[in-house]
C-alpha cells in the first residue's frame, strides 16, 4: 500500500499533479492519504478526494487519514464530510449549553 501526504496548499496546480499521481497508484495498489498538513484546500481538491474515494475498487483500497482542522472545516462547508468519510466537527461549547 502506498502513502500520499497532501501538501499544505491544495490549489488547482497541486490538484492536477495529485490527480496524475493517484491515477497511477490506484491502478496497481491501494493508497492511504494523509491530510494532516492541509492548511488550504479548494473545491477542486475536495472533489478529487471524494472522486478517488468513490471510484476505488476493492482491489485498490483508498483511505483518507489524519485530516487537519482546515480540511475538516472545508469538507463540512462544501457538504462533503460524509463523501470523504470524515467526522463532523464537535459543536462549539456555547451550542452545547443551549
Amino acid at each position: 500500500m502506498r502513502h500520499i501526504i497532501l501538501p499544505a496548499r491544495l490549489d488547482q496546480e497541486a490538484v492536477r499533479q495529485l490527480a496524475l499521481d493517484m491515477q497511477n497508484i490506484l491502478q496497481n495498489s491501494g493508497v492511504t492519504i494523509d491530510g494532516s498538513a492541509v492548511e488550504k484546500i479548494g473545491l477542486a481538491g475536495l472533489q478529487l478526494l471524494a472522486s478517488a474515494l468513490r471510484s476505488a475498487s476493492s482491489s485498490s483500497a483508498i483511505s483518507l487519514t489524519s485530516a487537519s482542522a482546515d480540511l475538516l472545516r472545508a469538507a463540512q462547508m462544501a457538504g462533503l464530510s460524509a463523501a470523504l468519510s470524515l467526522p463532523l466537527p464537535l459543536p462549539h461549547q456555547s451550542e452545547e449549553r443551549a
